[in-house]
């Protein structure tokens, strides 16, 4: 089995890990420190993949648990780091935007031949 294989058992992803996921890139390796990293480092489709996603929910088009930043004294905007979408409309979402393939859209495997 390949790295990326093991995030096909989450139900659920923060949106900074399904951006990575989107661009082909595991999460494990990123995703505490991708925010941080200059644009020109940063793993190609990424910023386009988390802006999408963030309009998506922002715009009430990908259902998501937002989580707040900051605290009760000084409140902030979305923690986009913490924020979650389920999978399955993940799925949903970017088989409406015409994507049906990559990590969310795996080929499945090929069926044992029984002699």
């Amino acid at each position: 089995m390949d790295a990326l294989d093991y995030w096909r058992l989450c139900e659920e992803l923060s949106v900074a890990q399904a951006a990575l996921l989107i661009a082909g890139k595991d999460p494990s390796n990123y995703q505490n420190v991708v925010d941080s990293l200059r644009p020109v480092d940063m793993p190609e489709g990424y910023a386009a993949a988390k802006a999408a996603l963030i309009n998506a929910i922002v715009g009430k088009r990908l259902p998501a648990t937002i989580v707040r930043g900051g605290d009760e004294d000084f409140p902030t905007g979305p923690d986009w780091q913490h924020t979650t979408v389920q999978v399955e409309a993940l799925r949903n979402w970017l088989s409406s935007r015409g994507f049906e393939s990559g990590f969310f859209f795996p080929r499945p495997s090929a069926a044992p031949i029984i002699y």
